[in-house]
């Protein structure tokens, strides 16, 4: 008996695999992805989350999408001192230090430049060798640099200051060789060097007195390191040229060998990750991971076109990232990217070692005793009870009559009787596992329509529904008979396919039917279809009609799964239908299977992954094989919740089982940054580093923007997700994908905010955003500034209308007055004169032509005045030209009439502008008072008269041969101030020349003003 058990558990053991014997996903990058050169040296992420990568052609700065390069450029003394890139070190501060072929570079990360520090013979402190192999940093923040040729230097980066121990051959305390391999410190602050000494590498101690050095001699072999690391214990380790990795401990110099292959290999880099694994990358055996607990090393060999190996045998460097992924460059095959496995979920594999290949689980079934039945598409019926496994096949002889290893579902009914479909026939166990019936497909009624049974329902009355190849087949345990539902094409009401995939029994009683043609619902009285079918030009539509799995959730929403339009819910009660697809982030259109978690989510297996979707959020979480999925690829319809909660999903490597409230999720710590800013399709320069932007200032005309940003999360990179929103401008959030750009265009002048929001590939949204002001100035004309300056300016000149029209309106009122005043005082003392003469006329008749006479003349005088003042006041009279000819007709006709010669000049310019009409009445007057002077009191017989012009100011020149007079007893003449008070009022002057028996001179001076 116990031989037999143990044979039991021998055959078991065939079909059952773990997944930590598997290896994790490789992956490569080479220069086909934009690498400078497959030969690689050196990989570090800065505390950013960068990856630098350093290759004999240039260094290279990855984000996950896209590489930026820098190159040495001679004319340029800030650029990369040489391309030859050997090791890139990041310090304490934070500082990029990358060490050259031609010397050591300082990267300037605000200038994106770099400081160089090469052999300069003048400067006694500075660099004595250009050839850096290996930089590293003490605890003292000093840098020790390893070279080929020239020893060991120590750098004071504080004092730029170099120093150098170099070997001596008459001091055996000085380091050995001047070839120096590697450096560390350890956890007593000793400095350990690894040398030549005789075409070997040894251990050298650098000595407190920090100048000489103690040679160690690891093993009678006289094995010879060459790269060494620290682990978390303070122990050294250290990889040799022939095959071997020493454990050293530097406090008793004690050691010990473990030898990883029996071929001789250098190891040219080592490393230990989180897990505490030992890294070891050589120079033609590719890279190994040693276990320190077990012992154990695990190869990771070359193997071209293979995801599972690497791509070039010689790894010259390897590094782990914030999120442990292992990076190995490799000396010809570009970097390799190990993603680890995270064992998030229970898995099992499924294995047929007859036909050598994994088996695809189907289906699943928990009885009440804790028994799980698993089904399998080639590997039949597993029984597990918990730690035995038994293997049910159809030559296994048991009261189980398993008719064909293909299983595709397993249910249990109402009275406990367990129902098996194959692509043959129906099994029916009762409780015990024994089988009490086998129907299979033929042409009577107590036969199948088809044998090939997809699913699998058992209903409220007792009944079992057995979706087939071929229709719909009834089942009831007390009757042999099957009822068939039929498709029929002349008919509406009706299944849509013959071709059943799914059925699902909802809270309400009613039967989901999933066919290739897609979704139907049977009423609860079994009368009444209604059919859900993809519609490509409606929203409310599910979006693929090959319906794979049903469920329904906590709000009675029924959702499917599709093989190619991803999952879409189904709300009954609102009539709408919403779809979740790749572009929400679910891992692959084509899903298989989903199933309702007890923490308010709902579980998807695709063609990709396993997406979870939480119903409160929305939000989608993707898990890969990386994460312990037994496959990525899921089955079909084979996803199962136990009454305990446990969710099992069935893929076609074996199956993976976990409580969903207690899986672990995703971590998203990665840094989000903005990585380019682009205006006008060009770079645009900051003064300092542009993740560390956080305002972006831009002018009006500055109007066709890109913002490239990137989550630094290298798991999947293209797999990462972004949304981003630009507040001021759009409305909502936008969706990108994986692009990871925006492109604005024509923004108008104003204040925005730019953020951003990224997912990973597991679909974990970041916590911390990115967020940018970024303000577009208006044009000067639409400044706050200028509009003030504009509107202050507009009211000014409204004031000053207003005031000039205010003062128009005086000079006006002033203007009338003063002909109110004349037409008052000269026509009313010429009217009282014209009164007094008739008066005396009527009472003398002795003196009646004196009298008449006088009458005659004020009668004259008072219609010449009023045809002065409507002379004035008529606007058609307003011209320049107008007022010199009527001047030149006045004066023509009073010389002529009193006998005196004369002569006129006016100006020669065509003049023709509009004269005020207060000019005009006070240079009217003026003349008509100059004139009537002449006339009446200088006896003339000669008299010249010239007007001339420049611009609006006006020269008047009279001169006669008259009598003359002296001007200081007729300066205070009314008719003189009456002439001085008008051209004072035009901001004029005169001046007067005369004697007795001299003639007269008047010289005026006064301005015009415009209408």
């Amino acid at each position: 008996m116990i031989f037999r058990i143990t044979l039991l558990f021998i055959f078991i053991a065939k079909f059952f695999i773990h997944a930590q014997n598997f290896s994790p996903t490789i992956s490569n990058l080479t220069i086909d992805d934009g690498i400078s050169s497959n030969v690689i040296f050196s990989i570090v992420q800065d505390d950013i989350g960068y990856l630098w990568i350093g290759t004999n052609a240039g260094l290279d700065r990855y984000d996950g999408i896209k590489f930026k390069h820098y190159h040495n450029n001679p004319f340029d003394s800030t650029s990369l001192s040489s391309n030859l890139v050997q090791h890139i070190m990041q310090d304490s501060r934070g500082r990029l230090w990358i060490s050259t072929r031609a010397g050591l570079n300082l990267y300037n990360r605000d200038k994106d430049n770099f400081t160089n520090f090469v052999v300069d013979e003048s400067d006694s402190d500075g660099i004595p060798n250009d050839d850096i192999w290996h930089t590293y940093e003490t605890s003292d923040e000093i840098l020790w640099l390893c070279t080929r040729r020239n020893g060991l230097l120590r750098f004071d980066t504080d004092q730029n200051k170099f120093n150098s121990y170099r070997h001596d051959g008459m001091d055996l305390s000085s380091i050995p060789n001047d070839r120096v391999t590697d450096i560390i410190e350890d956890n007593n602050g000793k400095i350990w060097v690894i040398s030549v000494l005789h075409e070997k590498c040894i251990l050298n101690k650098l000595q407190e007195d920090r100048q000489s050095f103690k040679r160690i001699n690891i093993g009678e072999l006289q094995s010879s390191p060459n790269v060494v690391t620290k682990d978390k214990n303070g122990f050294l380790w250290l990889g040799t040229f022939d095959s071997q990795l020493i454990k050293f401990d530097p406090a008793s110099e004690k050691y010990q060998f473990f030898t990883f292959s029996m071929e001789k290999q250098t190891v040219r880099s080592i490393t230990i990750d989180r897990q505490e694994n030992i890294w070891l990358g050589t120079s033609d055996g590719g890279a190994y991971r040693f276990d320190p607990d077990g012992a154990r090393f695990e190869n990771y060999p070359e193997k071209f076109n293979s995801e599972s190996g690497l791509s070039f045998k010689t790894v010259w460097d390897i590094y782990e990232d914030d999120k442990g992924i292992v990076w190995l460059g490799t000396f010809g095959g570009g970097v390799d990217k190990i993603i680890p496995e995270q064992e998030l979920f229970n898995q099992d594999y499924i294995y047929d070692e007859k036909w050598s290949m994994l088996r695809e689980v189907t289906s699943f079934l928990k009885l009440k005793d804790g028994t799980l039945l698993i089904g399998t598409f080639g590997n039949g019926l597993f029984i597990k009870r918990d730690k035995s496994l038994e293997q049910i096949k159809p030559q296994t002889i048991n009261s189980i009559e398993l008719s064909d290893n293909r299983i595709n579902k397993i249910i249990i009914d109402k009275e406990s009787n367990i129902w098996i479909s194959t692509v043959i026939s129906i099994i029916v166990l009762d409780s015990t596992l024994n089988t009490v019936r086998v129907i299979e497909e033929g042409p009577y009624a107590t036969d199948l329509s088809s044998g090939t049974v997809n699913d699998l329902l058992p209903d409220n009355q007792g009944n079992v529904w057995a979706a087939t190849h071929n229709g719909i087949n009834i089942l009831r345990n007390d009757t042999e008979n099957v009822t068939k539902i039929f498709h029929n094409k002349n008919e509406t009401n009706t299944i849509l396919r013959n071709h059943v995939y799914a059925l699902f029994l909802d809270s309400r009683n009613i039967i989901w039917i999933g066919t290739a043609a897609g979704l139907s619902s049977l009423s609860d009285d079994r009368k009444s279809y209604s059919h859900y079918i993809a519609d490509p030009n409606g929203d409310n539509s599910i979006r693929n009609n090959f319906i794979t799995d049903i469920t329904e959730d906590q709000n009675a929403n029924i959702w499917i799964s599709t093989f190619g339009g991803g999952i879409s819910k189904i709300d009954r009660d609102n009539e709408k239908i919403l779809t979740f697809d790749e572009s929400i982030g679910l891992a692959d259109n084509r899903t298989s299977s989903i199933v309702l978690g007890n923490d308010s989510s709902i579980w998807v297996g695709t063609k990709s992954g396993l997406s979870k979707l939480d119903l409160n959020s929305n939000y989608i979480t993707n898990f890969y094989d990386v994460q312990g999925l037994a496959s990525n690829e899921f089955s079909g319809n084979a996803a199962y919740k136990s009454d305990d909660g446990k969710i099992y999903f069935g893929n076609i490597n074996g199956f993976n089982s976990f409580f969903p409230e207690q899986l672990l999720k995703g971590d998203n710590g990665s840094n989000l940054i903005l990585t380019n800013f682009r205006l006008f399709n060009r770079d645009y320069s900051f003064d300092h580093c542009i993740e560390d932007i956080s305002k972006i200032e831009l002018t009006y005309e500055q109007n066709f923007i890109t913002f490239e940003f990137a989550l630094l999360d290298y798991t999947f990179p293209k797999k990462n997700r972004y949304k981003y929103k630009l507040e001021g401008l759009d409305p909502e959030w936008i969706d990108s994908g994986n692009k990871n750009h925006a492109d604005y265009t024509n923004i108008p002048p104003g204040n925005y905010n730019f953020r951003v929001k990224a997912a990973n590939s597991g679909n974990n949204w970041s916590a911390k955003e990115l967020d940018i002001s970024l303000i577009i100035f208006p044009p000067y004309y639409q400044s706050w500034w200028f509009i003030s300056l504009m509107t202050l300016l507009f009211f000014l000149v409204l004031f000053g209308i207003y005031k000039y029209r205010i003062n128009e309106i005086k000079k006006l009122h002033v203007l009338r007055d003063n002909i109110h005043k004349n037409l008052h005082d000269e026509l009313g003392s010429t009217l009282t004169s014209i009164n007094y003469f008739a008066r005396a006329l009527k009472n003398n008749k002795t003196k009646h032509a004196k009298y008449l006479e006088n009458i005659i003349t004020s009668s004259d005088d008072a219609r010449e005045r009023i045809k002065d003042m409507m002379w004035v006041v008529n606007p058609k009279n307003d011209s320049v030209k107008d007022l010199f000819s009527r001047v030149r007709r006045f004066a023509s006709d009073i010389f002529e009439a009193n006998n005196i010669e004369y002569e006129i000049v006016m100006p020669t310019v065509d003049y023709d502008f509009k004269v005020s009409m207060q000019s005009r009445q006070n240079f009217w007057l003026i003349i008509k008072e100059l004139i009537a002077n002449i006339i009446k009191h200088s006896k003339a017989g000669k008299v010249k008269l010239m007007i001339q012009m420049n611009d609006h100011d006006v020269c008047i020149w009279i001169e006669d041969d008259g009598i003359g007079f002296d001007v200081q007893k007729v300066k205070n003449g009314e008719g003189l101030k009456n002439i001085s008070s008008r051209i004072k009022e035009m901001n004029g002057v005169m001046k007067l020349d005369s004697a007795e028996r001299e003639g007269t001179h008047y010289n005026l001076r006064f301005n015009l003003n415009k209408k």
